[in-house]
């Protein structure tokens, strides 16, 4: 089995993509040519445009690859990747040849994609699938991807059609998350840890009571939003060497597919009035954009003046939106990631 990696028009075989795509060009015949009756000359018309649209239009975009699976010479599975953002891909045209359908060969072509792109850290990849086409629907779910919308959003022409499904694959490598510290995911060997810098940040709790205990702390390692699993938080620790110096909880796609939510953060007390929260929070917002979401949310408690003007700084705003508690009020707020 050999995976090809196309960049450039001249290394396509053109007769071998024509007919591995066969079906698909037919399929399309009354939508570029309803009025041409001689089938094969309305093939041979879409078979052009396709490879004029590799040649001029798909390939010539930084980026942009053709993904191709050959075994024993033979062209058998392909797709079409864009990059919309540094770390956000499209994925389009996933298809294997008709006569060799059911083998597991589309799979070990998205395998192989996801393998590569994981190389290189964090990315979401995302594809728009017909709600009719349940074998494909199967095989992006057996490669990780899940259903995120009931309207599939091409992110080529920015629209969204009703007829597909959305699809959504995130990989989430924290350890890019800063250039300063060491990151990874918190667990409860680590609440001793998280538990000396909650003691030394009293204002917090003094405004969103209770203090943290070591049974608290262990129930935010596994809380949940409603409608979320353990897949989309990431409860994560900056370290400096074996020394904590901040803890984040993040959710993925809460509210919604292209939001981000921080569900807590804090910085070891020492560290504060150095910047250094404003860094990582900076640089999270710049990894959550690559990978393509739009907003980041979360909340402070009305009241607290320190929370209240680091978020400011932080370029996050009110919603206007509240939230009550039995014994504070929460102030929902959001950063655009359009603004970095």
């Amino acid at each position: 089995m050999i995976i090809h990696r196309i960049t450039a028009f001249s290394e396509i075989d053109k007769r071998q993509l024509m007919d591995l795509y066969s079906e698909a060009n037919r399929e399309n015949i009354p939508y570029f040519y309803p009025d041409i009756e001689d089938e094969q000359e309305a093939l041979q018309l879409v078979e052009k445009e396709f490879l004029h649209y590799m040649e001029e239009e798909f390939l010539p975009v930084p980026g942009n690859e053709c993904w191709v699976l050959e075994e024993n010479g033979t062209w058998i599975s392909a797709l079409r990747l864009y990059r919309i953002r540094e770390r956000f891909f499209y994925l389009e045209a996933v298809e294997t040849h008709p006569d060799h359908r059911r083998r597991g060969y589309g799979e070990k072509l998205l395998y192989s994609l996801i393998r590569h792109l994981k190389e290189s850290g964090s990315f979401t990849l995302c594809d728009c699938v017909s709600k009719k086409n349940i074998p494909s629907i199967r095989l992006h779910e057996k490669c990780g991807f899940a259903i995120v919308s009931d309207e599939g959003m091409d992110y080529l022409i920015n629209d969204s059609d009703e007829r597909d499904y959305g699809m959504k694959l995130i990989h989430l490598d924290v350890s890019g998350f800063s250039g300063q510290y060491q990151v990874r995911p918190l667990t409860d060997q680590d609440i001793p840890e998280m538990l000396k810098l909650a003691a030394g940040n009293p204002l917090y709790y003094r405004h969103c009571p209770p203090f943290a205990t070591e049974e608290s702390l262990r129930e935010d390692l596994k809380a949940l939003p409603p409608g979320k699993t353990m897949a989309d938080k990431f409860f994560v620790g900056y370290f400096d060497q074996d020394r904590l110096a901040a803890m984040l909880d993040l959710i993925l796609g809460y509210p919604d597919e292209k939001t981000a939510f921080i569900g807590f953060f804090m910085t070891d007390s020492s560290l504060q009035g150095r910047g250094i929260g404003s860094r990582i929070i900076r640089e999270l917002c710049g990894n959550l954009r690559n990978l393509g979401l739009d907003t980041v949310r979360l909340c402070w408690v009305s009241g607290n003046p320190q929370a209240e003007h680091f978020w400011h700084k932080n370029l996050f705003r009110e919603t206007g939106v509240t939230s009550e508690r039995k014994d504070y009020t929460l102030i929902i707020a959001k950063r655009e990631l359009a603004i970095l």
